[in-house]
């Protein structure tokens, strides 16, 4: 009885394709980024609304979220110089430092 429910529900249900799909090139984003007050280091807002120190854990922004964004981190007590920053998004979707 199980193999005629295995073979029933493999013809109902087919195998998924578990390959990741990738971008192929680089794609351009925006990110906040800030000075730490108390560290002094450069930090990135994230999308819980957090900072971090790691550029992979940014919050990639779309277009018509910017300045709200920018707005919303310029108002935290725990950095200054709260300012959009151009990157790259990798072929993982992960924010990437820009070239200089």
């Amino acid at each position: 009885m199980y193999s005629d429910l295995q073979e029933h529900y493999s013809i109902i249900r087919p195998k998924r394709n578990r390959q990741i799909h990738r971008r192929n090139a680089m794609q351009p984003a925006k990110i906040i980024s800030a000075t730490d007050r108390n560290s002094g280091e450069t930090v990135y807002l994230t999308a819980c609304d957090a900072w971090s120190a790691d550029i992979t854990f940014a919050e990639l922004l779309a277009e018509e979220d910017t300045e709200w964004r920018l707005a919303f981190a310029g108002r935290l007590p725990e950095v200054e110089n709260a300012r959009i920053v151009e990157t790259f998004a990798n072929e993982y979707g992960l924010p990437q430092p820009a070239a200089a």
